[in-house]
């Protein structure tokens, strides 16, 4: 029993309990009874509660099986006494006063503890653990509780399974396990079980504990269950059910919450009863929990009170009860927020709505109106009927400006006038003193107001006005109760002073400042009108000039696409309307003429105008035709039609216009400067100075020219004009045919035809020609109506008339002229020819002449009788023409010219018959004389046999006469004899030729020869010896010595037994003795010490006489002492070279001698810096510095180098090594100083690296005072030697610093690009070009290429820091989300940057998803950037195709079937749309688009033929397929899956890049790429060059929308340069292509295989960050991939290592399908018929590889197919007129006939017509292009050859479609001339002003590859410094792609092509257009 103590009162009320407040669907308990079943005295009434309880303990055991079920494990836990049957004891209850309760247990008193233990936190236990706590021993009973017996407090109960069918009855299960210390209850709870049962104790305790969800806590003390658990265990330790019932009771008090959580009552802590709150505490026995409040007590069973508590910790599992409160206090605080800031803005608006207010009202009203009326002025002035001049026209447009001007300024005056009424009204009314007045008016001003008659005003808005300027006037007199209105207006009597406070000060201020903002709005009421006039005005302007009109479909029936039937409504006008439609398809809109069946007729090119009759230029135009606006003209002038005014004056003049109409509103005087005004506005300004809001206001013109309709209408007009005007060059072009017949005419030149003597053939075409020409000027319109133009061409056909009749003339006049002087040369020569054949001959000289003559004319007779029928025709032709001749020139013709024919057909006749006779008489007479020839002979060789010739002793003189004589004579007799000889071939006899005649010639020259040579001998050596010896030349001594040898050989030879050859001889030999002592002595080497031992060798001191002779020395026999001589003469030359080398080394450096300079520097000044040098070229230098090394090695080493030219030799060795080790280290510091000069010349990187840049700061001021010197001073051997400055050791000390600080660069760099891994891509100097230009955003738009996959460049707004959009290099235009803020560190903001483009790309697809239903696909494609629409295109493909294949019931085949359908459906609207007119970027979409489909539709066709039907067949999963998966975020990705494999897409922007045509070879490449990916390997492929590995690649990640860096590896790759790329590549999560990867070094084969395994094992352990290479914490991204291309089998290729072919999937590529890609290209070129033609093309390639001769340059691969489809594709839009095949052949025809020898063109021209048969190709007029390829031609003077031409159009040809051409040919065969020629005609094309796009002027880049070596082309690293250095190539590839102008640059390789520099432009020629550096 519990101690005594008070009983708590009791009610009879009975109140719903805390617990049934909560849980409404309980069932209310009487409070009274809860009070009881305490004390004994209470037994009565525990009896009758008792008596509501089951009787027996079997019901109360039978009740709680029902609801625990038969699981005797549960049942268990409750094997209690019956003490519960007991009503004695239950709810024995005491709830004593006192400090300390006490509880009655078996007859003791115990003591509870009065602290209470805070409950352990939630946990889960494991097996091990549970059975533990579930096995440990019994806890010590709690002071607390008054029964001895005590368990351990677990619950370890099992939750029985409720069944669904009953409600709240249990059903027998198999129960779950107890996790922990948690007991598990149903939602539902269980059936409350009927309490009063003895045996059924044990089930009710189950029951009650089983029915929480709330963790019970049973090891904690202040837990109520706790308590419960002690029952039970109380319960389980008695086996006899019939004991005592419990009687223990605890104390618990409601924990309330200390934070704003939710208030449980179910909380209740076990306390001891001095800490219970008297008014608010529960006791919890055995029976249930008591809750008094106060005087009240509720009761609640036990049981019940688990289950609520159960239900209550459910109920707010439930997200809507748990966020209840929070949600409801927000709507509450919003539902305040939006009252209270609605109430602020409406008592706002009531203060100062002008409209509410009485004085003002009405004026404003009154300003609307004419603002209304403003609007209603016309500023542009309709045209009438008749056509004006363009002056007229804006003389007119002027004129109306000046009137609406005059109007306006009338209207604003009256406006101002309005406006100052209302400011004074207003200023009366505030000013008066009266407050009740002041309520009064002002409450009758807002009535008044409320009924005024105010247009479109409603009633209920007059109401509101009403009450809202009632609501005014009672607040206004509220808040100005106390204030004198006179003070506060500034209203003083003019009798007294006033000052006023700073009160009224304040009120005047605040009633200027709002007359301000009243004066302002009507202001801006104005300018809105204005505005809008201008707009209306701007609106006529365009319809006036709206071009094409628009046609009434009665009238004009266009033929529209079968597809757009069902939308011809909509865009119909727009079409007619839109200036972008082609000039072709307006031309058949303005040019279709109605017939009588009203179909519209299609006009012939160029379009037909109207046409006026000639005869009456003021004729009427004919009925239907819209009169024309303007007029104008065409004349001829420089040369060329031009039209007056042009296409610039009209641009220029109607932007006049335009510009007129902003020019007339921005006359008007703003209000708020007026003078009336200004009592108003200044004060209002004053105070708020450069800040004030009541500023000028809106600019007018800003707010026009931002206007997206003004910018709408202006570029309208501008179009439609343009389009008209486009119009009316097109019909000026059929006047360039009169154009060309002037020029040509005008060149004709009647001197140099008269010259030439043409064939009577071309007078009659020339004079066909010209009658011809002249029908056609008359033929000529003199006007012609073309669109808005009436165009004049009357002056024009004035002038071009006179020009075929002049020419005419002057063909007439030179007929005659050419008659008369042919007739004078045929008539004399005719003369002559008849006298010489009538002569006689009487000698051979005479008769061989007359034959000679007679050969002649005999030969020329055909020719003479062309020249006569010539001349006859010509006679006759100037008869027929008309052509006056004169009567002698046709007299001498008939009667001289004719009758001398006849005369010289009979002279050669007699002349012919005489001729053998005369031939036999005269061949006798020649043999007789060469007869007499042959003795003459004879005796000559008889005479040269004299003795004298033999004689050594005869006068000389006498034979050289002698046999001179006989060799002239000889000479005589053989040119007789070459005389008769050559009569004899005349005449055609046998020669007789005189064969002696040669020997005996040659026998007389020898003798000749002998005694001269003995003469000249004989007195040279003579003079020699008489000779002083010093002024002997041994060389020329040594020349004719030589002579003489070789005559005395010869004619020893031929007269070898003649005497006198032995004496010349002799004499020869004995001189050639003596010539080695005379050069010796004669050696200018020899010095005085030479002289003297000379002496002692010839004891004679010949040095003493310098007068001796050769002779003396003869005399001294000094042959005898040759060789002592030759030993000092060598020494000597040796000795005297030595010096001769020093001196010269000595020369170059010092400069001795007058005018001669040391080697210098070239010293160049520094960019544009002042007083800045750098060194220029020194290659001179240090080539200088290498000779004069080996020169003074030289010398060192020689053996004659002693004494002290081997002192002085060596000092210049020291000098010159020394220059050397200096000038290297001077070159490396200059070079880097360049480079870090431009570094931290830049302010931004001072100020980020400040200790670099101060130590540079150092070093740079020494470098440039050491540069100002050398400038000063270049010698290059004063400044390294002479001067005492050490520069050696400086620049030692310096390279130190700057290698030092390039280190920190480095690793700053570095540091950057970890930030911003993407700067991986871009080399130091475009990182650098970067950083140094911080502040400046744009300056990172020339390296976005290389760092995205395609931004070309960023759209900036406003204020040149927020970047708005991305634009792609098609020009395609992506905005961004949210705008990105460029500032800062560049880094960051780069990296928000790739943020942004993902979110917004995101964000676009998930808006082109949620717009796909809304619009049909032909329109949907349109509205959304290119790569939105081709992955979307994939995912809805995807869906369909899913949607079929889970088609209930098994119809997944049918219903791919039908989706089947659909895909052809959507194949054919997008082929529709090919034909339209589109941008380029919606046709490059709209191309890749359909090649997309076309696969789409090929794998639905493929699916359904293989009969798949789930989405679980491979031939579905093993596709790559898009999907579109919603976040729950609201967002959505699109995911992409492949076998097992799953990406995400990338959102790299992409543009609009073409697609891969993707084959099954695609497909299994993708398969290959996807597995590996997944398993975190890269890819291998590899095959033949041109088969697609590397687009594959590509487009597989374009497909995911990842980066993809393709690179063309080469032998210069370095393990360092990949190190770097693949760390850029694993941060930014990347791909690239290595392409041509077995290029590279096996040793960096090695270490690459270690990077990509380090890689690798991170991606496999999905690691964050690795070690890479040694660098930690390297971020690595999951999308990393990395693959290689290689071409197995060529030259020059590396076996990859094991380790590294692991790391790599391979796959096998081969050609690929022709036909296929063929086919899907030219269909989404817009073919219809292309799976033939791609039948055709393939096989022409087919069988050209197969028939054409072999040679290098052909190909008939990949390449040249695409780019033939390429240019078959731009063939078909120009000319969609021209069938289809007709294109393709000219595709084939221009592409492949460039290129072969021609040899082969008849044969491919064969294959070409068994394809195509009976297909007839037209030729192609090259036009403009041909005019000018001719003037270059004549401009080189140049000869015009047809071939040579046809090679010049066919270049042409090539340059259109291919990026890369080669030019192959022989030397001279005009390979560079051709180039040149086309160079020129494309920049005279653009000069003149061609419309051809192609035509550019051209920058040329020349180099010779084979002249420079490989690393100097296209540059190299340093391998000691880590240093790259630009080739000739970069630096020219790196200046073209920065020049953002059109022209044409063209780099040309000038030389021949090998396999060493060629294969590293494999990246460049391919579509990648990259170029790959080492």
């Amino acid at each position: 029993m519990a101690s005594s103590g008070s009983r708590p009162s009791t009610n009879s009320q009975r109140t719903p309990t805390a617990f049934q407040r909560l849980s409404p669907g309980l069932p209310a308990v009487s409070s009274t009874s809860a009070s009881t079943s305490v004390h004994p005295e209470e037994q009565p009434e525990r009896e009758q509660r008792k008596a509501k309880k089951p009787k027996r303990p079997e019901d109360f055991a039978r009740a709680v099986e029902s609801a625990t079920g038969s699981n005797p494990l549960v049942r268990g836990l409750y094997s209690t006494s019956n003490s519960l049957a007991k009503p004695s004891i239950l709810n024995t209850v005491k709830r004593p006063k006192e400090a300390e309760a006490e509880a009655a247990v078996g007859g003791k008193k115990v003591k509870r503890a009065d602290y209470m233990t805070p409950p352990p936190p939630r946990r889960q236990l494991d097996d091990d653990n549970l059975r533990a706590l579930l096995t440990k021993s019994p806890a010590p009973t709690s002071p607390m509780l008054r029964s001895p017996s005590s368990a351990p407090p677990i619950c370890t109960t099992m939750m029985p399974r409720i069944d669904p069918g009953s409600r709240g009855s249990a059903v027998s299960q198999p129960l779950s396990p107890v996790v922990g210390h948690y007991a598990l209850v149903p939602r539902g709870g269980f059936t409350s079980p009927t309490m009063g049962s003895p045996s059924g104790s044990r089930m009710a305790f189950s029951a009650m504990v089983e029915t929480t969800e709330e963790p019970m806590d049973v090891e904690d003390r202040s837990s109520p269950f706790w308590f419960i658990s002690k029952l039970r265990a109380q319960a389980a330790a008695s086996e006899d059910a019939s004991g005592p019932e419990s009687k223990e009771f605890v104390y618990l008090k409601v924990v309330k919450p200390t934070d704003r959580s939710v208030f449980n009552p179910y909380n209740l802590r076990v306390v001891s009863h001095d800490k219970i709150d008297p008014d608010n505490y529960c006791t919890m026995s055995s029976k249930g929990v008591t809750h008094l409040i106060r005087q009240d007590a509720d009761f609640t069973p036990l049981g019940q009170w688990v289950r609520e508590h159960g239900i209550f910790h459910s109920m707010f599992q439930i997200p809507f009860f748990r966020k209840f409160r929070r949600w409801k206090t927000f709507y509450f605080w919003r539902k305040y927020i939006r009252r209270t800031t609605i109430n602020k803005y409406k008592d706002y608006l009531e203060d100062n709505l002008f409209i509410l207010n009485r004085e003002l009202c009405r004026p404003l009203l009154q300003v609307r109106r004419l603002c209304l009326e403003i609007q209603t002025i016309p500023m542009y002035k309709v045209t009438g009927p008749e056509t004006e001049t363009l002056e007229r026209y804006c003389q007119a447009q002027g004129t109306q400006r000046d009137r609406t001007h005059k109007e306006l300024l009338r209207i604003t005056q009256k406006i101002s006038g309005i406006l100052s009424d209302a400011c004074k009204l207003s200023l009366k009314a505030h000013s008066d003193n009266d407050q009740l007045r002041s309520l009064t008016e002002e409450t009758t001003a807002a009535e008044s107001t409320a009924a005024l008659d105010l247009e479109g005003t409603s009633t209920s808005a007059s109401a509101a006005a009403t009450a809202s300027a009632k609501k005014k006037s009672e607040k206004r007199a509220k808040t100005f109760k106390d204030i004198n209105a006179v003070q506060l207006l500034n209203v003083n009597p003019v009798d007294q002073p006033y000052r006023r406070s700073y009160t009224e000060l304040s009120q005047k201020r605040a009633e200027c400042r709002r007359l301000t903002s009243y004066i302002r709005l009507a202001d801006y009421m104005v300018i809105d009108s204005v505005v809008a006039l201008t707009m209306k005005s701007l609106s006529t302007l365009r319809d006036a000039l709206l071009y094409p009109k628009p046609i009434a479909a009665p009238t004009l029936a266009l033929e529209a696409s079968p597809s757009k039937a069902d939308h011809s409504a909509k865009p119909g006008a727009k079409a007619l309307h839109d200036s972008k439609v082609p000039l072709a398809a307006r031309r058949t809109s303005i040019m279709a003429v109605p017939t009588m069946g009203g179909a519209a007729k299609k006009s012939p090119e160029p379009p037909a105008p109207t046409g006026l009759d000639d005869s009456d230029e003021e004729s009427p135009l004919p009925e239907g035709t819209e009169p024309p606006i303007f007029m104008t003209e065409v004349l001829f002038r420089d040369d060329t039609i031009v039209i007056t005014p042009n296409r610039e004056a009209y641009e220029f003049r109607v932007d006049g216009v335009i510009k007129g109409f902003t020019d007339t509103v921005l006359k008007i005087e703003r209000f708020l400067h007026m003078e009336e005004f200004k009592a108003y506005t200044e004060p209002v300004m004053a105070d708020q100075g450069e800040d004030s809001e009541f500023g000028m206001g809106p600019d007018v013109s800003l707010m026009l020219s931002s206007e997206a309709d003004y910018k709408s209408l202006t570029l309208s007009v501008k179009d439609s004009l343009g389009a008209a005007f486009r119009d009316v060059e097109a019909h000026v072009t059929i006047f360039d045919v009169f154009k060309r017949m002037y020029l040509e005419n005008r060149r004709m030149d009647p001197q140099k035809i008269k010259s030439e003597e043409p064939p009577l053939d071309w007078f009659r075409e020339q004079m066909d020609k010209y009658k011809q020409q002249h029908r056609e000027v008359e033929a000529m319109r003199k006007r012609a109506v073309v669109g808005l133009f009436l165009v004049v061409t009357k002056r024009l056909k004035e002038f071009f008339q006179p020009s075929p009749v002049n020419c005419l003339a002057e063909i007439h006049a030179l007929l005659p002229v050419l008659a008369r002087e042919q007739n004078a040369k045929l008539l004399s020569e005719l003369t002559d020819a008849v006298r010489i054949l009538n002569e006689h001959p009487t000698s051979v000289e005479e008769f061989v002449s007359y034959l000679q003559f007679h050969q002649h004319i005999t030969e020329r007779i055909e020719g003479i009788e062309q020249e006569f029928e010539n001349i006859k025709e010509t006679y006759m032709l100037a008869d027929m023409e008309g052509v006056h001749v004169a009567q002698e020139d046709n007299l001498a013709f008939q009667s001289g010219t004719v009758p001398l024919m006849q005369k010289l057909r009979l002279a050669i006749t007699f002349a012919d018959d005489s001729k053998e006779a005369n031939i036999r008489k005269f061949a006798a007479e020649i043999d007789e004389r060469l007869t007499q020839l042959k003795a003459r002979v004879d005796d000559v060789h008889s005479r040269a046999e004299n003795q004298i010739i033999s004689d050594e002793e005869a006068n000389m003189e006498e034979v050289i006469t002698y046999v001179t004589d006989l060799q002239k004579e000889l000479e005589q007799i053989k040119q007789t004899e070459k005389t008769l000889t050559g009569y004899q071939e005349l005449f055609g006899v046998d020669i007789s030729r005189l064969e002696v005649i040669f020997e005996v010639i040659t026998d007389v020259n020898n003798k000749v020869k002998l005694w001269t040579g003995l003469r000249d001998w004989i007195g040279l050596t003579r003079l020699w010896n008489e000779t002083v010896f010093q002024k002997i030349n041994p060389d020329d001594v040594g020349n004719e010595l030589q002579k003489y040898v070789k005559l005395v050989n010869q004619v020893s030879r031929a007269l070898p037994a003649n005497p006198v050859v032995f004496k010349l001889k002799a004499l020869v030999d004995e001189f050639k003795m003596t010539l080695p002592v005379i050069q010796c002595l004669r050696n200018p080497a020899l010095q005085k010490h030479h002289f003297a031992k000379i002496d002692e060798i010839v004891q004679r001191e010949l040095s003493k006489e310098p007068d001796y002779t050769l002779g003396v020395l003869i005399e001294l026999k000094v042959m005898d002492l040759k060789d002592d001589i030759q030993n000092v003469s060598n020494t000597a030359t040796q000795e005297a070279a030595l010096e001769d080398l020093l001196a010269k080394v000595q020369k170059l450096w010092t400069g001795g001698g007058v005018g001669a300079k040391p080697v210098e520097f070239i010293v160049s000044p520094y960019k544009d810096f002042k007083d800045v040098y750098v060194l220029g070229a020194v290659d001179d230098v240090i080539t200088q510095l290498e000779d004069s090394g080996v020169i003074i090695s030289t010398v060192v080493s020689s053996r004659f180098c002693t004494g002290g030219l081997r002192t002085r030799t060596e000092q210049w060795d020291r000098d010159i090594r020394y220059m050397n080790e200096t000038l290297d280290k001077w070159l490396e510091f200059q070079r880097n100083w360049m480079y870090l000069e431009s570094i931290f010349n830049s302010p931004e990187i001072t100020r980020q690296w400040p200790q670099d840049s101060k130590t540079f700061s150092t070093v740079d001021k020494q470098w440039k005072e050491l540069m100002k010197k050398v400038y000063e001073n270049p010698s290059v051997y004063r400044i390294l030697i002479s001067s005492s400055m050490n520069l050696r050791e400086k620049f030692d000390a310096n390279n130190k610093q700057l290698e030092r600080i390039l280190s920190n660069l480095e690793k700053k760099l570095e540091e950057k690009r970890r930030h911003f891994p993407r700067f991986y891509f871009l080399s130091n100097d475009d990182l650098l070009d970067i950083l140094a230009q911080i502040k400046n955003p744009a300056a990172v738009q020339p390296h976005l290429l290389k760092m995205f996959d395609n931004i070309k460049k960023l759209e900036f707004g406003a204020n040149a820091t927020d970047v708005m959009a991305m634009e792609s290099s098609e020009g395609e235009v992506v905005p961004l989300s949210k705008p990105v803020k460029a500032r800062g560190e560049v880094e960051k903001w780069l990296s928000l940057l790739e943020q942004s483009m993902v979110q917004s790309l995101r964000r676009l697809a998930k808006l082109g998803f949620q717009d796909y239903d809304k619009r049909p696909r032909t329109e949907w494609i349109f509205e959304h950037p290119a790569q939105i629409v081709l992955t979307l295109s994939q995912v809805f493909w995807c869906a369909g195709v899913q949607a079929a294949l889970e088609t209930p019931g098994g119809g997944g085949l049918d219903a791919l079937k039908e989706f089947q359908q659909a895909c052809y459906q959507n194949l054919t609207d997008l082929a529709a749309l090919t034909g339209k007119s589109l941008s380029r970027i919606e046709r490059g979409m709209l191309t890749t688009l359909i090649t997309m489909d076309v696969h789409s539709r090929d794998l639905t066709d493929q699916m359904v033929a293989e009969g798949v039907t789930k989405v679980s067949d491979f031939g579905w999963r093993k596709q790559l397929r898009a999907y579109w998966e919603n976040r729950d975020d609201g967002s959505g990705d699109v995911m992409l899956r492949q076998n097992n494999s799953e990406f995400t897409y990338g959102y790299e922007y992409q543009g609009c890049q073409p697609r891969l045509v993707i084959t099954p070879l695609t497909d299994r490449i993708y398969m290959t790429v996807t597995g590996a990916l997944r398993l975190c390997l890269g890819a291998a492929p590899s095959g033949p060059a041109g088969t697609g590995k590397t687009e594959t690649v590509k487009d597989m990640a374009k497909s995911l929308a990842f980066q993809c860096i393709v690179y063309n590896c080469s032998d210069g790759v370095t393990y360092k340069m990949m190190e770097k790329f693949f760390s850029g590549l694993a941060q930014t999560g990347a791909w690239c292509c290595l392409d041509e990867f077995n290029r590279i070094n096996i040793e960096v084969l090695s270490v690459i295989a270690t990077q990509l395994a380090e890689i690798r094992q991170g991606l496999l352990v999905a690691a964050d960050r690795i070690t890479f290479q040694g660098t930690p914490d390297v971020v690595l991204k999951k999308t990393f991939g990395a693959f290689i291309t290689m071409n197995p089998g060529y030259a020059g290729r590396t076996e990859l290592p094991d380790n590294l072919k692991v790391l790599f999937r391979p796959v096998a590529v081969m050609t690929p399908d022709f036909r296929m890609i063929a086919e899907v290209i030219l269909f989404s070129e817009g073919y219809k018929d292309a799976k033939s033609l791609s039948l055709k093309i393939t096989q022409l390639f087919k069988l050209s590889s197969e028939q054409l001769s072999p040679q290098d340059h052909y190909d008939f691969g990949m390449r040249a197919l695409k780019s033939i489809l390429v240019m078959a594709g731009g063939l078909k839009r120009n000319n969609p007129d021209i069938p289809e095949d007709v294109s393709l052949i000219r595709a084939c025809r221009d592409a492949n006939i460039p290129k072969f020898v021609s040899e082969d063109i008849p044969l491919f021209n064969g294959i070409l017509s068994d394809l195509f048969p009976g297909v007839n190709l037209p030729s192609h007029d090259y036009g403009d292009l041909q005019v000018r390829i001719d003037e270059e031609l004549a401009q080189r003077k140049l000869q015009f050859v047809p071939a040579f031409n046809l090679k010049i159009t066919q270049f042409y040809e090539t340059l259109i479609v291919r990026h890369g051409v080669m030019i192959v040919g022989q030397t001279m065969s005009g390979k560079t001339t051709n180039r040149d020629i086309m160079k020129g005609a494309l920049t005279k094309m653009r000069a003149l002003g061609s419309r051809n796009k192609f035509a550019q002027p051209v920058q040329e880049f020349a180099m010779n590859p084979k002249s420079i070596t490989y690393g100097e082309l296209y540059g190299e690293m340093n391998v000691l410094t880590n240093e790259w250095r630009d080739g000739v190539l970069p630096i020219i590839a790196k200046q073209v792609v920065s020049d953002p102008s059109e022209d044409l640059k063209w780099i040309i390789f000038d030389g021949p092509v090998d396999t060493l520099w060629i294969e590293s432009m494999n990246s460049v020629l391919d579509d990648s257009k990259l170029l790959c550096l080492d």
